[in-house]
Formats: C-alpha cells, sequence, structure tokens
C-alpha cells in the first residue's frame, strides 16, 4: 500500500461502542464509499439491519430480513458516515476517481475510557477508528466479450 494510492481517515475517541464498531466495519469493507454510506443511512433510519456475526449474545432475529440476529447501531453510523465524507475529501485532495473509491481496510480499536460524574457514574465507551480507501481497477474487456457485444 502506497501513500499516492490511498487515503486515510482516523478518528480518535469517538463515542460509541468498540463492539458496534466492530459489527459496522465487517458490514462495509470492501464496499464502494457511496454504497457504504446508502447502508448506513438505511441503518440510521432503521430500515436496514447491520448482521452481527461475533457479538451477537442474547440477540432477537429481524424480522423480514434475510439474517439471522441484527441492529441499527444509529449513533455510531452517523458518526462513521461523517468520516466516510472525510475520506472521500482526503481522496479527491489527492486526485483519486471518488467513483472507483473502495474500502481497504477499516481497524477499529478501544480507546481510553473517560470518567463521566452522575447517577450511573463510570467510563464511557469510546473508539478509535482507522479507515483507508483505496481505487479499484476497472476490468479490461477481453477480446471474447467485444466479439459477444459485436455479434449481438
Amino acid at each position: 500500500m502506497t501513500k499516492e494510492t490511498t487515503a486515510k481517515v482516523v478518528g480518535l475517541d469517538l463515542p460509541f461502542s468498540t463492539k458496534h464498531a466492530i459489527e459496522i466495519s465487517d458490514f462495509i469493507r470492501y464496499k464502494s464509499i457511496q454504497k457504504a454510506r446508502t447502508q448506513l443511512q438505511l441503518t440510521i433510519n432503521k430500515e436496514l439491519a447491520i448482521p452481527l456475526k461475533r457479538f451477537h449474545k442474547d440477540r432477537g432475529h429481524r424480522k423480514g430480513e434475510h439474517i439471522a440476529q441484527g441492529f441499527y447501531p444509529q449513533k455510531a453510523s452517523k458518526y462513521i458516515i461523517s468520516l466516510l465524507n472525510s475520506l472521500e475529501s482526503n481522496a479527491k485532495d489527492k486526485g483519486m476517481d471518488q467513483s472507483l473509491l473502495v474500502i481497504s481496510e477499516i481497524i477499529p480499536n478501544r480507546a481510553a475510557g473517560r470518567w463521566h460524574s452522575g447517577r450511573n457514574r463510570g467510563r464511557m465507551k469510546s473508539t478509535n477508528l482507522t479507515i483507508y480507501a483505496k481505487e479499484k481497477k476497472q476490468k479490461e474487456k477481453t477480446k471474447k466479450q467485444i466479439r459477444k457485444r459485436e455479434k449481438k
């Protein structure tokens, strides 16, 4: 991975659970930025559930979806959408084509817990998130595919 062909964005101390970040990361990894953004927006509107693969204990099934367990992490989705917007602008500054951008890596890590006061005192969950994107190569058409199209 070279610096010229990839764009990067880092979110530090984001105020949502690392478990949510892991599940969302597994869901949007290797997707285009536009597709990931629209799917996360559908999650915020509670129209598309994020499938749970790792942290699914005591979670119910989602009616009408083709997944077992799922959930709607609205707060985390909002923050990740803003990071994707920032990632797209970083790629634009490098001269990359936005229509070909694909999320190549997304790395969620647990951040330092912050203390908060109030009735339920303790630590607030927070997450560090790093996202890398690179341009997807367009498939070149072979001679066989060109001949098939010409015959039609």
